[in-house]
Parts: C-alpha cells; structure tokens; sequence
C-alpha cells in the first residue's frame, strides 16, 4: 500500500480541519501538513515531501494558482488539487 504524505494550504481553518478529518480515515496517508497561507508552504521545507497538495484558489497574498505554478515547476511529481467554495465557473476558469 502507498503510503501518501499530504499538504492543505487553505485560508479558512474550519473548511481545513473538515478536510483533514476526512483525510485522517484513509489508512494510505500517513502525515497530513496543514500551512494557512501559500507562503507559508512555499517556504517550508516539508514541502518537497508532498505526494499530493490540496490548495484553495483564493488566498491572500499569494494565490492558490500561482503556488500550484511553483509547486509544478520545483517538485512535478506532487499532484495538486485545487479547492475553491467559488460557485462561479466564469470566475474560477478567469
């Protein structure tokens, strides 16, 4: 079995405790790093460690999409899924 190690860098720690309580089920994933901003995770070193990131799309500062641009760019084997509570595909897709 693999054994997955995850990162969440979302803004909204309600929504990122919710995802890791779901995470935290899944016998495949051994760590869960949880970071409130994208420069929070760009600078830490347990980063590079990922299998997958979960990213919300709109944070402060730094964007999700531009994070997953640097993620893909330094460590292309750490899958990216991109979170959002947008509800506008015109907005999203922009």
């Amino acid at each position: 079995m693999t054994k997955n190690i995850i990162g969440i860098i979302e803004d909204n720690r309600e929504f990122a405790d919710l995802i890791i309580k779901e995470l935290s089920a899944e016998k495949s994933i051994t760590k869960i790093h949880y970071w409130h901003s994208a420069e929070e995770a760009w600078r830490d070193h347990k980063l590079k460690n990922l299998n997958i990131a979960f990213i919300d799309i709109q944070l402060v500062h730094m964007n999700g999409v531009d994070l997953a641009q640097l993620i893909n760019e330094k460590f292309p084997d750490i899958k990216i899924v991109m979170l959002t509570n947008i509800n506008s595909e015109k907005v999203i897709f922009k």
